[in-house]
C-alpha cells in the first residue's frame, strides 16, 4: 500500500481544494486559507492524543488543544506562508504542528516524514536480522567454546571484551531519577543517556557469570519482535525525563511482528482512521524507530563480543 506524505503534494492539494470550496461559499481568501489550514491541523487531534498517552503518559483537553491551535495560526511564519500568492500549505502546516507539539509536550519534538521513517526502519531491521543470522552461525559452531571461555575468565578479562565491543559502556545501571540538569562532561552526559536507552547494558550487570550469556542466547535465538515491547518499556523513564526523544508522525504505524514470516521486520503501514489503540505488534513511528535502534546496537555489540572472545581463544597459549 502506498504511503503518501502527510505534507507535500497531498496536504497542499487537500488544503487548496478546501480553500476553493470556502471561497465559493463567500469566504474572503485570507480567511479561507486560515480555515483550510486549520482543518488539516484538526485532523491531527487523535494522533496527538495517542502520542501523548503513549509517549508522555498524559492527555490534554479539547479546549487546551483549540487554544494552542488558535495561537499557532498567529505565528509570523505561518501567516507569511498563507499570504503568498501561492500559499505554502506544507511549510505553514509544519510550523503550526511543530508549535502545537512543543506547547503540548514542553519540548522540541521532531516531526517525522513517512518516506524517511520507512527508509530508516528498513535499514535498521535489515541490520538486526543480518546480525542475528551471523550470531546464530557463530553459536552453532562455537557456543560451547564461548561459554567455557566466559565462565573460566575473571571480571577484568570479561570487562576487556565488553568494553572493546561497547566503548564507554556505563559502569552500572543508571538511577532512574538522574536529571540532565547540572554540569556534566560530554562523555558523562552521553553515558547517562545511554544508560536510559540500554539500562541493562552496563559493566556491573554483564560481567556477572551468566547475564551476558543469557543475553547472547535469547537475542540470537529468538525473533527480535518478541523483545519489542520490553525494549520500549525500558526507555519509558528516559522518555518521561526528557533523555530520549520520540518523534511524531500521525496515521502510520511500524509493525514489529515476531510471527510475520514474510521476512520483513519493521514495515510501515497506515493506521485506520478510527484506530485509537494499537495492536500488540504495532508501534508509533517514533517508538518503532527507537526500538529498532536499541535492537540494532545490541546485536552489533553481541557480534563484536563473540568475535573478540574467539580472537582471544585463537591467540597463542598464555597470551590471554
Amino acid at each position: 500500500m502506498p504511503l503518501p506524505s502527510i505534507y507535500g503534494e497531498d496536504l497542499a492539494r487537500l488544503a487548496s481544494e478546501h480553500e476553493g470550496r470556502l471561497i465559493e461559499s463567500g469566504k474572503p481568501r485570507a480567511e479561507a486559507r486560515k480555515l483550510a489550514l486549520r482543518q488539516r491541523l484538526l485532523g491531527e487531534h487523535k494522533g496527538l492524543l495517542r502520542y501523548m498517552l503513549r509517549c508522555r503518559t498524559m492527555i490534554f483537553s479539547e479546549r487546551r488543544f483549540f487554544e494552542i491551535l488558535a495561537n499557532a495560526m498567529t505565528i509570523d511564519g505561518v501567516k507569511r506562508c498563507l499570504q503568498d500568492p501561492e500559499p505554502d500549505y506544507e511549510a505553514a502546516f509544519k510550523l503550526a504542528l511543530q508549535h502545537t507539539l512543543n506547547q503540548l509536550t514542553g519540548s522540541n519534538v521532531t516531526l517525522l516524514e513517512r518516506i524517511a521513517v520507512l527508509d530508516k526502519a528498513l535499514h535498521l531491521s535489515r541490520k538486526i536480522l543480518q546480525a542475528q543470522i551471523k550470531l546464530r552461525s557463530i553459536l552453532d559452531n562455537n557456543e560451547e567454546v564461548i561459554h567455557r571461555w566466559w565462565l573460566q575468565r575473571g571480571p577484568q578479562e570479561r570487562q576487556d571484551i565488553l568494553l572493546r565491543a561497547w566503548p564507554g559502556m556505563v559502569p552500572f545501571r543508571e538511577p532512574r531519577c538522574w536529571s540532565l540538569s547540572g554540569r556534566q562532561s560530554n562523555r558523562s552526559r552521553a553515558q547517562h543517556i545511554e544508560g536510559h536507552v540500554w539500562p541493562y547494558i552496563n559493566v556491573q550487570d554483564l560481567e556477572d557469570d551468566d547475564r551476558f550469556l543469557l543475553l547472547l542466547y535469547f537475542r540470537s535465538r529468538i525473533h527480535p519482535g518478541v523483545f519489542a515491547h520490553g525494549d520500549l518499556l525500558t526507555i519509558a523513564p528516559g522518555v518521561e525525563n526528557g533523555f530520549i526523544q520520540v518523534g511524531y508522525l500521525n496515521d502510520t504505524v511500524i509493525a514489529l511482528d515476531p510471527n510475520d514470516n514474510s521476512g520483513v521486520y519493521g514495515s510501515l503501514r497506515l493506521a485506520r482512521a478510527t484506530q485509537w489503540f494499537l495492536s500488540d505488534t504495532d508501534f508509533l513511528p517514533g517508538e518503532g524507530l527507537v526500538v529498532l535502534k536499541i535492537q540494532s546496537r545490541i546485536m552489533r555489540f553481541l557480534l563484536k563480543c563473540c568475535r573478540g572472545i574467539l580472537d582471544n581463544i585463537q591467540e597463542p597459549e598464555g597470551s590471554v
